[in-house]
């Protein structure tokens, strides 16, 4: 007899998952024979994906560290975890970070960042920009 609890995957475990077959099986492809115009739209078509996969990654930190993902773990800081589970630099785990931050306070540059519009970099770029305006902390 199965329980659904035991077969039970969240459906974010799911996503990551199906991403990953697609980007197998986008790997297993032969980009030679596709006709420039598709090839053309499947480059922004990445380009946009990555940033939103980018947006989620930042998402999922955040959320893993207000959870306390490292502490259950045994390890000193959220970015020591991520070094040590996913050799991810601890530089780069507190910027993210620090932009998620930066982001619950901006929802329209959110927002763009989560639809692949503006990458990681625009986002902090206008974060910053904002943030250094008199009045910056106001919501944008």
């Amino acid at each position: 007899m199965s329980s659904s609890a035991v077969d039970y995957r969240h459906p974010a475990v799911e996503a990551v998952a199906a991403i990953g077959a697609g980007l197998d099986e986008l790997a297993d492809s032969s980009l030679w024979s596709m006709p420039a115009a598709e090839l053309g739209g499947l480059v922004v078509a990445l380009e946009r994906l990555g940033r939103r996969l980018c947006a989620a990654q930042i998402e999922a930190l955040a959320q893993a560290d207000a959870s306390q993902v490292a502490r259950s773990t045994g390890a000193t800081s959220t970015a020591a975890w991520l070094r040590n589970v996913a050799d991810v630099p601890p530089w780069a785990c507190k910027s993210r970070l620090a932009l998620h931050r930066s982001l619950v306070n901006r929802p329209v540059t959110a927002a763009a960042f989560s639809a692949g519009d503006i990458s990681v970099d625009a986002a902090a770029a206008v974060c910053s920009a904002i943030d250094a305006l008199p009045g910056g902390s106001r919501r944008r």
